[in-house]
């Protein structure tokens, strides 16, 4: 049998074996049912679920068999569009439940997104939400998911549901959640929580399951919602090793205690702070020796009154005595649209300048650094590099509005350089210019900055990059290289 599916293409015979490819007409072509069962599945796991029922499956019956292999049923990815009709989202669904009754012990991986049709009614929208409900309800007999995806809207109270996958080891849940946080305490194997849209919790009855890795908590607006974060028993998540808690503007304030808790916990390498507000000493001081990573996007640290102040002076000053060990060894530190004095102290005026080795005593560790200014002066400027980074590899600037503002903060390296001994790479990110004219004049004056670079230190890497895609593959880059660490 000699059949092309689409999305395929048609094997040949080269001299280092099977190549696939349609340029080389004079090959031997090898026919599809000619290869044996393992490579056959292993050609028709590139194709999605849909495509793979649709096509091969109705070829014949050894096709079929291998359609319905166990490595080949493990993961489902199911997305209902809003401009889908009912008929058709019914229809999704309820295919979906038909395959999970008849292969859930199969399914490791399940990714189910439900965006209700723009049309629908009231009722056709329960009856929806109720179809992808009963959706999970296999999984939770089968026991086998390990991995669940999910968005559900206006379906708050999915805890309890949750709770029933006793096998999970990773969730991810972005649709909003209200209710049943305390039913996940159930899932004992569960290492991966993701609660993406958390509203209307209070501090009590919020605990997690105590065998955690990874957790990611963010807020969303609720009417009853304090202005403090909930505590959901952090303290009990000894193994936690990645933590990211984002608030919003009516709750910015971290739990009291937090910061001491952080600082109990052994593994913890990487912490992720969004839309908080925080006391800067507090929180370096208490937070352990072991963090490898530490990313502040649109945060409020609040610098202290002078009390704070002595006292936060007298806790480095007694840290550093003691050989630093509670100091916090980083080496990636990311600030995104920050305040500009977590980097370079900046104080007040009239403020004493005792805390200054406060703010820069965590920093001679760093490896990398990206910092995304939304306005930067010139004052600023000339202080950023009053903190010492002898260690500092990697730097990253982005500025999203204006390049001249980038480019001016990298014009500083020249005359920074001896405090930057091991600097091996600077990229700068900008906006897209809007014409040819600003192009070549932001390439004409980042060229004058490399040369001045170049004779100071020829084997430093200075880059332009534009966009949003090269900030995210930094930090994908910093992340993984503090984690091999």
């Amino acid at each position: 049998m000699d059949l092309l599916l689409p999305g395929m293409v048609q094997l040949r015979l080269g001299e280092d074996g099977p190549i696939g490819t349609r340029a080389d007409q004079t090959a031997q072509l090898l026919p599809l049912d000619a290869l044996p069962d393992d490579l056959l599945a292993a050609v028709f796991s590139h194709l999605t679920l849909r495509n793979r029922m649709a096509g091969p499956c109705r070829v014949c019956r050894r096709w079929r068999d291998l359609c319905y292999t166990p490595s080949l049923l493990d993961a489902v990815h199911v997305t209902v569009h809003r401009n889908q009709g009912d008929s058709q989202a019914v229809r999704r669904l309820g295919s979906l439940l038909f395959y999970l009754q008849r292969h859930a012990p199969h399914v490791r991986r399940l990714s189910l997104e439900l965006q209700l049709p723009l049309d629908s009614s009231g009722w056709q929208r329960r009856h929806l939400i109720f179809l992808a409900h009963r959706c999970l309800a296999p999984c939770a007999a089968a026991g086998a998911l390990h991995h669940l995806h999910i968005y559900l809207p206006g379906s708050p109270h999915l805890g309890p549901l949750f709770g029933s996958l006793t096998s999970l080891q990773s969730l991810h849940v972005a649709s909003p959640i209200a209710g049943g946080v305390e039913s996940l305490a159930a899932l004992s194997h569960l290492q991966d929580l993701s609660l993406l849209r958390i509203a209307g919790l209070g501090s009590a009855g919020c605990r997690l399951p105590p065998g955690l890795t990874r957790l990611c908590l963010s807020m969303t607006a609720s009417g009853s919602m304090a202005h403090r974060l909930p505590d959901f028993g952090l303290s009990a998540l000894t193994g936690l090793r990645c933590l990211q808690l984002r608030g919003m503007p009516e709750a910015r304030e971290l739990p009291s205690g937090l910061c001491a808790t952080l600082g109990q916990l052994p593994h913890l390498t990487q912490l992720s702070l969004t839309l908080v507000s925080f006391l800067l000493e507090e929180t370096v001081l208490a937070l352990g020796p072991q963090l490898r990573l530490l990313l502040l996007d649109q945060v409020e640290g609040a610098e202290g009154d002078a009390s704070q102040e002595g006292q936060s002076s007298h806790s480095v000053n007694s840290a550093s005595q003691s050989g630093g060990s509670s100091m916090p060894l980083l080496m990636g530190l990311c600030l995104l649209n920050a305040p500009t004095f977590l980097l370079h102290g900046q104080r007040s005026q009239g403020a004493a300048s005792t805390s200054r080795s406060c703010r820069t005593s965590w920093l001679p560790s760093v490896l990398w650094l990206v910092v995304n200014f939304e306005a930067v002066s010139g004052v600023m400027l000339g202080e950023a590099w009053e903190a010492r980074t002898p260690q500092l590899e990697h730097l990253f600037v982005s500025h999203v509005t204006s390049w001249r503002f980038a480019l001016a903060w990298v014009a500083l390296l020249p005359q920074n350089l001896p405090s930057l001994p091991a600097l091996r790479t600077v990229k700068m990110q900008v906006p897209e210019p809007r014409d040819q004219r600003a192009v070549d004049t932001m390439r004409l004056a980042l060229q004058r900055v490399k040369e001045q670079l170049r004779r100071a230190r020829p084997w430093l890497e200075v880059d332009l990059v534009t966009g949003a895609a090269p900030l995210t593959q930094q930090l994908a880059d910093m992340t993984a290289d503090c984690e091999e660490e």
